[in-house]
């Protein structure tokens, strides 16, 4: 019974996972651990508070390895979880080069900004980026015919 619930109520779910605790958390963690210790002076406890809300955020991506095959047909959900783990293995080659590129930690604060600033592009794409295959998509779309048949 359990696991039949949890079925129903994950794929919906994974995907604002993504976007709020995952794209938004990860931008506000960011921030946090830019200008809290910024404002408090050398805080072990407060410092951690901040991590640990980054923590949050980064777990918030963990839905992607299942809801990237859901998002896709059968016959493509290998080339999707081949594409995330691309993506997850080129953030450790692009993260330290946007750094580099804009003057590296003499000039934290326009990194932090713009890390900041990809993670909320990524979570306005994860809100308007739709597929037909995508089970949730599927759901809402049904609901919608069945509330206006006429239209």
């Amino acid at each position: 019974m359990a696991q039949h619930l949890g079925g129903s109520i994950a794929p919906p779910a994974s995907r604002r996972t993504v976007t709020w605790f995952g794209c938004v958390m990860c931008a506000v963690g960011a921030l946090l651990l830019y200008y809290v210790p910024k404002l408090t002076g050398p805080n072990f406890t407060v410092t951690l508070l901040c991590w640990a809300v980054f923590g949050i955020g980064l777990a918030g991506f963990v839905p992607l390895t299942a809801l990237m095959p859901g998002v896709v047909g059968k016959s493509d959900s290998g080339s999707a979880l081949a594409i995330y783990t691309l993506a997850a293995g080129l953030s450790a080659f692009v993260g330290p080069a946007i750094v580099g590129l804009l003057g590296g930690s003499a000039h934290m604060g326009s990194a932090i900004w713009t890390f900041v600033v990809l993670y909320l592009l990524a979570a306005v794409a994860s809100l308007v980026l739709k597929s037909e295959v995508d089970p949730g998509v599927a759901r809402r779309e049904a609901r919608a015919t069945v509330a206006s048949p006429g239209a």
